[in-house]
């Protein structure tokens, strides 16, 4: 198997990349990740790269892909500073994944908020939410009860009730040939399957990107793109976007089925149009 991964930046970068820590407090964890600064002198906008549908480290790494390095390397690039880090538990942060709620883990995103607020590189007041995954939920949870996100991007984000959208991933990989989605029910906490992401996304007055994948065989593209647009709008929310781009799977890859075994195939890491889109749109929210 072919393993190259042509899109990862080489070092060195044109950029700073520090490797730091931050604490949890209320949960008595550490999480560890990477902060990359643009070159220059702040201060400077940020996003925070959150990790959805399970445990994962910095860079969201699967089958030697690693989309959150590529994602933070283009938006470093532009200007934007971004934060990365392991799921608690997982890599360097301390914790038990396992044992975390959904609501736990939007504690580690508002712990990362209140470690950048102290960064006199970064400007807290341009700071937006980038979280991929199933889950996709996390993101709309901070933003609805705060009022320093900026942004929040959901790539392959739910819109639909945890079990609808389990429900609907298991017929969508029994249709491509898939068994192994059967079993997926089972590995799914209470809170995630009981979740209703309306309940955050009416509350959400920033800016919105939702993203996903035509090909998406993990969360069903069109009716979660749906239930979020209807979502927001019931909120009263005028100022967000869903997109839907053709031929891609749920790591926002171009593929041919959608099934998980074909992402290590598969040499490109993340879609070029889609990093393109996903760029410009988080560097006119930021800037």
């Amino acid at each position: 198997m072919d393993t190259a991964r042509p899109q990862e930046p080489v070092k060195p970068y044109p950029y700073e990349a520090e490797e730091v820590q931050f604490a949890n407090s209320g949960a008595g964890i550490t999480l560890a990740g990477t902060l990359t600064l643009p070159p220059g002198k702040g201060k400077f906008p940020v996003v925070i790269l959150i990790a959805g549908g399970g445990s994962n480290n910095r860079d969201e790494e699967i089958f030697q892909h690693r989309p959150f390095l590529v994602i933070a390397d283009a938006l470093t690039r532009r200007g934007v500073a971004v934060l990365r880090y392991d799921c608690r538990g997982i890599g360097q942060s301390t914790g038990d994944f396992g044992k975390a709620t959904t609501a736990d883990l939007a504690t580690d995103v508002e712990a990362a908020i209140a470690y950048l607020r102290t960064r006199k590189e970064i400007n807290a007041h341009r700071m937006g939410l980038i979280e991929h995954g199933e889950g996709a939920i996390l993101a709309p949870m901070v933003a609805a009860r705060r009022g320093d996100v900026r942004f929040i991007v959901l790539l392959a984000g739910q819109g639909l009730r945890g079990k609808e959208v389990q429900l609907q991933r298991q017929q969508l990989m029994a249709q491509a040939g898939d068994s192994l989605g059967q079993d997926s029910m089972r590995h799914r906490p209470a809170d995630y399957l009981a979740y209703d992401p309306d309940s955050a996304l009416e509350q959400v007055r920033c800016p919105v990107l939702a993203m996903a994948g035509a090909k998406d065989l993990e969360v069903a593209p069109e009716d979660n793109l749906v239930a979020i647009g209807r979502a927001l709008e019931k909120g009263g929310n005028r100022h967000f976007e869903v997109k839907e781009f053709p031929g891609l799977n749920h790591y926002f890859q171009e593929c041919t089925t959608g099934l998980l075994p074909e992402v290590a195939s598969i040499k490109e890491t993340f879609s070029p149009v889609a990093l393109g889109y996903l760029t410009d749109w988080a560097w006119k929210q930021a800037k």
